[in-house]
């Protein structure tokens, strides 16, 4: 009509709908004439395959395709081996695994199988007969303790609680309620197998229990030594057996608390039989194995934290497994007067690194052709780094190490953690609080060294594995640092054998494939800048692709079979 106007808009396709789930090219079909007495705008879309006459119509895809791009929270794409894309060597797991499920109506995919089993480390043997005799030790001691009460009778009631304060009655219910659990959890193992090690799970678990409770009244010295009394002159033969077991792991944890409990003052005739069982605490033995490396080396560990005197038993544990592979000097910076406490964080760790420094080019004196090896754990092996900047060293392990740092996430490009060039071995957990296993490849991939990851299943910053885990794998934490001890022998041996040569980052790589560098012998130099050549290779890069950044146009990515052609406005 002569004064009447209907204006009609771009429709862009992925606004109408998800443009994944779209097939074909979306065309706007002429506008039919409108009645004399309509004026609104009107707009018709239609399919290019079926035309329809209603208005406001699109043709929706077929149920196939929609099924085949549509992916739910639950689903998960095959993974990919990394090393195919960016050279590095695969992650080895250790206890990353799947929860069990019911085999009769749960089954995985056989080519999932194939690919979690490929770098899954093996949980090694242990002597099981040796172990089960370990594991009935404390019941045979306790038969010798002298009480009145047996397993027919109720222990409990024989308990005379007269005059009893709320905090007493308290803590006597909760310590009957953790007897009592592990009492059931005994039964519960029975003649099951594996034994020994679920038997070491549920005592560790009670022993948990029993130090939250005694850490609730403070371990104040008048409430400890008065349950440790009325439960060694009331306890039967089962329920003391569970109790020595649960002071026996509590002494390897807090040896001077426990001591103040248990021979604070005479107590009884008992008191002669804890002392032998509060020796060492009972564990599955491993089957030992030979790991003495063929070449000349020697392991210099750096701690978590200066030492005061006194290492705890999990650190003893990791020296005396690290001594199987080979010497193993510890550095250690003593807090005589809480001196450290006092200086500021940076500078103790200038003192760490000085001592670190120190300590290898002696050993470098005594033997000019002795391998080093540099081990740290958690802030250890940040420290660990900075030494194997101004250092030379075979390789370096990683234990517990930290991405996400108080100062930010490491790796940026101004961190010189990206131009060391030995070997390096990374050992973090799954469930790390400061480090995934995504940000440790992106790490790996911006890093000029060969690099190795190693990831623990369900373990914390401090490699420790939850008891849940624990139980359902059928493992001991000795056993799963028996098994991390294991891939650093295999990374040391296959690193001193065949040294590798620094590689290129994944940045720098071009794209028809990866390009390793040539091996060469360079003087490290104390700043840490080995390789010259290589940074100005990467300014070089940085430089050219910025002149052709500015020489050439910018591309559109305009696309016609995305958008809908424009619709002119028409004067009636």
């Amino acid at each position: 009509m002569g004064g009447s106007s209907a204006a009609y808009y771009v429709v862009k396709a992925g606004s109408l709908g998800s443009a994944a789930s779209m097939s074909g090219c979306i065309k706007v079909s002429s506008p039919p004439k409108a009645p004399p007495m309509a004026k609104s705008p009107a707009l018709v879309v239609t399919s290019p395959c079926t035309p329809t006459e209603s208005s406001s119509t699109i043709s929706a895809p077929s149920e196939s395709s929609f099924s085949e791009k549509m992916e739910h929270s639950y689903m998960r794409d095959t993974p990919v081996r990394s090393d195919v894309h960016n050279g590095l060597t695969p992650a080895r797991n250790i206890l990353v695994r799947h929860p069990p499920q019911c085999s009769s109506c749960h089954t995985y995919p056989p080519q999932h199988e194939e690919l979690s089993e490929i770098h899954q480390a093996h949980v090694p043997p242990y002597d099981e007969v040796v172990a089960k005799e370990a594991m009935n030790e404390c019941a045979r001691i306790a038969k010798y303790v002298k009480n009145n009460n047996s397993d027919e009778q109720d222990w409990v009631a024989r308990v005379n609680k007269f005059n009893w304060t709320p905090m007493q009655e308290m803590v006597f219910e909760k310590v009957c309620s953790i007897l009592d659990q592990d009492q059931l959890a005994r039964l519960a193992n029975d003649k099951r197998q594996h034994e020994p090690i679920h038997r070491r799970i549920s005592s560790d678990k009670s022993a948990s229990r029993f130090r939250k409770l005694l850490a609730s009244v403070s371990w104040e010295s008048r409430i400890t030594q008065w349950i440790h009394a009325l439960l060694m002159e009331h306890l039967s033969p089962s329920y003391m057996a569970s109790y020595l077991e649960i002071l026996q792991t509590l002494k390897t944890k807090l040896p001077t608390l426990v001591d103040k409990m248990l021979f604070g003052r005479p107590i009884n005739s008992s008191q002669e039989l804890l002392a032998p069982v509060m020796k060492k605490r009972w564990e599955p033995n491993i089957m030992p194995k030979s790991r003495q490396l063929t070449h000349n080396a020697i392991m210099v560990v750096l701690p978590n934290m200066p030492t005061t005197g006194t290492v705890s038993d999990r650190m003893q544990k990791w020296y005396q497994s690290l001594s199987t592979i080979t010497q193993v000097v510890q550095i250690s910076l003593p807090n005589t007067n809480n001196r450290i406490g006092n200086q500021n964080l940076d500078h103790v760790a200038e003192t760490i690194v000085s001592l670190t420094r120190v300590k290898i080019n002696e050993l470098r004196t005594e033997n000019p052709s002795r391998g080093i090896i540099l081990v740290g754990f958690n802030a250890g092996a940040a420290f660990a780094l900075q030494v194997a900047l101004s250092e030379s060293v075979a390789c370096v392990v990683c234990m517990g190490f930290a991405y996400n740092t108080i100062r930010g996430p490491r790796g940026t490009p101004d961190d010189r953690m990206l131009d060391i060039k030995a070997p390096i071995l990374f050992v973090i957990g799954q469930n790390s609080a400061r480090t995934s296993q995504e940000e440790m490849e992106g790490l790996r991939e911006r890093m000029q060294s060969e690099s190795s990851m190693v990831v623990v299943g369900s373990a914390d910053d401090a490699l420790r594995v939850p008891k849940s885990k624990r139980r359902i794998e059928g493992v001991t934490q000795s056993m799963v640092d028996y098994m991390v001890v294991d891939e650093i022998f295999e990374f040391v041996t296959k690193t001193l054998s065949n040294p590798p040569g620094p590689r290129m980052p994944t940045s720098l790589m071009h794209q028809q494939g990866y390009q390793r560098l040539q091996k060469q012998s360079s003087h490290i130099l104390a700043d840490g800048n080995a390789n010259k050549a290589i940074q100005q290779m990467r300014k070089r890069k940085m430089d050219d692709s910025l002149d052709d950044s500015m020489g050439q146009p910018s591309k559109t990515k305009y696309c016609p079979s995305q958008y809908v052609s424009v619709i002119t406005k028409l004067e009636h």
